[in-house]
């Protein structure tokens, strides 16, 4: 089938909102997301990657002309400035058209889009279309990201941050998900849909990914003995020789509880090679860890290879919770999800919770723990600590006196 990838990114959010607290941030990004759905068909694909970017998948268009079209859509879609208590806020949007057929991966498409959006700030254009062919055109960029992250990485500049699990009955605090940033000399944060898809799958992913890994159970050994941490591990990563070995030394260096410790994989990590992943899986729960499988339902595995998984938790993808109240399709799925998961006896999550009507349709279907910017947005590890103490109401929570690894 043929179709085209989209990737939209409001690029100065932070200027237009900076001064408004957080319901009317809360609703800036409604109207976002309205504007987006109502650019999109109901036969499209949307998604949020971030808060200020949006993926999409546009079916049945390739053609030139029908891209173009759907561009001056797009165009009118956000020429009117949002209204936020009566203040008119105009967006800087760029989008990035990317044309494929048949199946593609998606860290593909999302790295040529990327490069599309870098296209269209260097232009001053509000889209531009970027063929995948035109990969030939730069084919070092991927070798200059990796260089720039190796040095990140050699200067201290990745840290992590946390997004608040909260219980779906009492919203009390069950623990956080662990979310790399690259805090640049600039000032300037970036997100990691930003420079992962340029260097996953290269030789600079096993090192970040064990910084993160050790960097977050160094913070997360300083809330208690109740909260957990989960940390993601790349597709490229479940089958890395190397995996047990530094999740057990990170659990040892820091005295932490492995059953504190979620490692979130991918159904795309998993299908590589079922068996072999099922060996890997087993193995880290044997040592204590519990195994999570993110974004669920967007993936390609068959629920035969999916019953064999050695699995603690799924995730329910944020592109299913974010339009379930409107899309009766997307409310089955999680309806669906909900039923394999009860069924297994598996724990069940949600994220991408943003309003308390779907919180509340989230609990009735028997989900346990609900992650979105409902409650809060991921958050730097100070911040997150406070809501800790705050949660607890004690003194003694603090930080260990432990360096975090560089």
């Amino acid at each position: 089938m043929d179709a085209c990838f989209v990737l939209l990114k409001i690029e100065n959010a932070s200027d237009v909102l900076k001064g408004f607290g957080e319901p009317q941030l809360a609703s800036f990004y409604r109207q976002y997301e309205t504007r987006v759905n109502s650019f999109a068909r109901s036969d499209d694909h949307v998604e949020r990657i971030g808060r200020s970017k949006y993926a999409l998948v546009l079916s049945n268009i390739s053609d030139p002309m029908q891209i173009e079209l759907a561009g001056a859509k797009l165009e009118r879609t956000f020429q009117t400035p949002f209204d936020i208590d009566g203040h008119e806020l105009k967006v800087t949007l760029h989008a990035a058209f990317v044309p494929f057929e048949g199946h593609l991966e998606k860290k593909m498409l999302l790295r040529n889009a990327e490069r599309g959006l870098d296209d269209a700030r260097s232009s001053n254009r509000m889209f531009v279309v970027r063929n995948l062919s035109t990969d030939s055109e730069r084919p070092d960029i991927s070798a200059l990201w990796l260089r720039d992250v190796e040095r990140g990485l050699a200067c201290s500049e990745f840290e992590m941050y946390f997004q608040p699990k909260v219980d779906a009955c009492d919203y009390t605090l069950r623990g956080a998900e662990a979310l790399i940033r690259w805090q640049l000399s600039t000032g300037e944060v970036r997100n990691p849909g930003e420079f992962l898809a340029y260097v996953n799958g290269t030789s600079v992913m096993a090192p970040l990914t064990w910084f993160a890994l050790k960097a977050s159970i160094a913070h997360a050994v300083g809330w208690g003995d109740t909260l957990g941490v989960s940390v993601n591990v790349s597709p490229c990563l479940l089958l890395h020789s190397d995996l047990a070995e530094q999740v057990d030394d990170a659990l040892t260096i820091f005295g932490f509880p492995p059953r504190l410790l979620t490692l979130e994989i991918t159904e795309e990590a998993v299908i590589q090679d079922v068996s072999e992943a099922i060996l890997m899986l087993n193995r880290l729960r044997e040592m204590g860890c519990k195994i999570s499988i993110d974004d669920f339902g967007t993936g390609y595995s068959s629920l035969s290879a999916f019953r064999e998984l050695p699995v603690d938790e799924l995730k329910i993808d944020r592109s299913f919770v974010s339009q379930m109240l409107h899309s009766p399709r997307d409310l089955d799925i999680v309806k669906a999800i909900s039923g394999l998961a009860h069924s297994l006896s598996i724990s069940l999550v949600a994220e991408g919770v943003e309003d308390i009507h779907t919180a509340a349709v989230l609990r009735d279907l028997g989900v346990q723990v609900l992650q979105g910017y409902l409650f809060s947005p991921p958050i730097c590890a100070d911040e997150f600590l406070e809501k800790v103490r705050d949660e607890f109401d004690v003194e003694t929570v603090g930080r260990a006196n432990i360096e975090l690894p560089r």
